[in-house]
């Protein structure tokens, strides 16, 4: 064991036996926990000028931030903390994001990682995808109750922010390269456990006779077979039976493996995939948005080939299980899916401007023709656009072109059915 990981080890291995008992509130937690950590890093967490509690920059309002480590009169490094064993969530990250964007709009250039942890797990967060705006996803996190299976380079980071270590351009470089190396592993390991069209025909371009298309029925007929490779060859490296499974004393059987694959390619269109996350236990498949607990997707009940059940999730908590005859049968089910994404993250409102036939009444009188949605007051609403004839409450009616509500071109009729005026573009 390198000298790092035994101080890791040695220090906080104590200190968690000793005060994990009474880390039930934030205070105790930051003071059982989360303080002998930052000394470790060789801060003085008793001098303002290195260590400040409920950092407040002006633009945070009346909020503040739980712990800011100071450098050359600055905030370096902000934590946010929760009390032991706490569910991060996503309202706690926005909560970093404010502080943090708060904090570069005075002009903290030193600021480049905020943590957010339970004294525990330590999550951290950097801004690789946009300049000064805090990413929405951490590119690191440690779990102190598991230090002997820390890897190196992560060890290696902690230690980079002490405080005669710290450098923000290390930092910056090595949270693009985690962030990148993240998003591959996640393709990988989903490529491992649902191929998709695209990485079987990939492998099929290289194994085909020169010159043969790649159909549509070549593709699904040889997905078992890319699937059974995969297997093989993840059994031959790790000795592990089936590429899908976190426990060796859990089975996953290649129809959960395939049903995981439907819902996959049911959502691709609706949201990143790779944010769709699997747990296998022993009653179900369990699939979730972001590996969060509190956002099951799905679950698949295959424990019984004779009995095929999928648990759904978009009308409560607690789900409701649909029986089917086989996997195929779920992409009957999209709308439900669809339906709990949105639940988790309600898709933006967007106008179909694609001009469609309708009959609407209005408080005015009833429009019969082509129509388009427009935005009003965060609401979809169709109005006239195209031909179309609206007739009014009085008995006139106006009939012709239309673009967004607005009469354009055509005739205007009283009630006796003769024209009352004849209108022209432009006027």
């Amino acid at each position: 064991m390198d000298k790092s990981k035994k101080l890791l080890v040695d220090t906080f291995g104590k200190k968690i036996k000793e005060n994990i008992d009474y880390a039930t509130n934030e205070t105790n937690t930051i003071t059982g926990l989360i303080n002998p950590l930052i000394q470790t890093l060789g801060y003085d967490i008793t001098s303002p000028a290195e260590y400040q509690r409920e950092y407040k920059a002006e633009s945070y309002g009346t909020h503040a931030v739980d712990i800011a480590i100071i450098k050359n009169g600055n905030p370096s490094i902000l934590f946010e903390c929760k009390k032991y064993s706490h569910k991060f969530t996503r309202d706690n990250v926005i909560q970093l994001r404010k502080y943090y964007s708060a904090e570069k709009s005075h002009g903290n250039s030193n600021l480049s990682l905020t943590v957010l942890t339970d004294g525990i797990r330590y999550r951290f967060f950097s801004d690789v995808f946009e300049k000064n705006l805090l990413d929405q996803t951490h590119f690191l996190e440690i779990n102190l109750e598991n230090i002997d299976n820390m890897s190196d380079d992560a060890i290696d980071f902690f230690f980079s922010l002490g405080k005669t270590r710290l450098d923000h351009n290390f930092i910056k470089d090595f949270a693009i390269d985690r962030v990148f190396f993240n998003k591959i592993y996640s393709k990988i390991e989903s490529e491992m456990k649902a191929p998709s069209k695209e990485f079987i025909t990939v492998l099929l371009k290289s194994s085909i006779p020169q010159g043969r298309n790649i159909t549509t029925t070549l593709i699904e007929r040889n997905g078992p077979v890319v699937r059974n490779a995969i297997q093989a060859y993840k059994n031959m490296i790790t000795g592990i039976d089936d590429p899908i499974i976190d426990s060796p004393f859990i089975e996953t059987t290649p129809t959960e493996v395939s049903g995981f694959q439907v819902v996959l390619s049911l959502l691709q269109k609706r949201i990143d995939i790779m944010r769709l996350k699997h747990e296998d236990t022993e009653p179900c498949f369990m699939i979730r948005l972001d590996s969060n607990e509190d956002k099951p997707v799905c679950s698949l009940w295959f424990n019984n080939e004779k009995d095929l059940q999928v648990c759904f999730y978009d009308s409560n908590i607690t789900g409701e299980k649909v029986k089917i005859n086989n996997i195929n049968e779920i992409e009957e089910y999209k709308n439900r899916l669809i339906e709990t994404i949105n639940k988790y993250e309600p898709e933006l409102l967007k106008p179909d401007e694609t001009p469609k036939k309708i009959t609407k009444t209005y408080k005015n009188g009833t429009y019969e023709g082509l129509s388009i949605q427009i935005m009003k007051s965060g609401e979809l609403i169709p109005v006239p656009h195209g031909k179309g004839e609206f007739k009014l409450s009085d008995g006139t009616k106006k009939s012709g072109n239309w673009i967004k509500g607005k009469f354009i071109e055509g005739n205007i009729y009283k009630r006796s059915g003769q024209i009352k005026r004849i209108v022209k573009p432009g006027e």
